[in-house]
């Protein structure tokens, strides 16, 4: 049987995957930021689950605040555009999860 701890503790690690496979799979950089804040924020509540929460704070204070206002300053300095015929993921981003669950 599961107990609760562990239960959040799986429940983060998919939201952490989830968010890591967003990343490279998006096409517009904004969402690939997104999708990597909310790894950054998985990975910290994995820190709280573990009872270090000093790392959590540093994780949401320099990587989720710091860092991601960095990328998204970037990328909108860049002015990366959507075209219309774009499609929203790449075309290979399925071959890419499906390579990355096989390793």
């Amino acid at each position: 049987m599961m107990d609760g701890a562990a239960f959040l503790f799986w429940v983060f690690a998919a939201v952490v995957v989830v968010g890591a496979v967003g990343v490279v799979s998006m096409r517009q950089p904004v969402h690939s930021a997104l999708f990597l804040l909310l790894s950054f924020l998985g990975v910290a509540c994995l820190f709280f689950l573990e009872r270090a929460e000093f790392l959590a704070a540093v994780q949401i204070l320099v990587y989720a605040g710091g860092i991601m206002v960095l990328f998204l300053f970037t990328i909108m300095l860049v002015n990366v555009r959507r075209q219309a015929d774009e499609p929203f993921l790449h075309g290979r981003a399925w071959k890419a999860v499906l390579a990355g669950v096989l390793l």
